[in-house]
């Protein structure tokens, strides 16, 4: 097994749970570096929760 695929099982799984209901602010947050700004999320409040550019303040 690479690393890789070891990351984006754990990845799938933080996001799975997300999308559940089932949060784990502090795994999302070490998720968030390795979300692309452009990824598709299947629904907009885990994807303002995954998306790295929701860490960033807006102003």
């Amino acid at each position: 097994m690479q690393l890789a695929d070891l990351l984006a099982g754990i990845a799938r799984k933080i996001a799975s749970d997300e999308l559940n209901e089932r949060v784990d602010r502090g795994l999302i947050a070490l998720l968030r570096p390795y979300v692309d700004d452009d990824s598709l999320c299947g629904d907009e409040r885990s994807g303002d929760s995954l998306m790295p550019s929701s860490a960033s303040p807006t102003g």
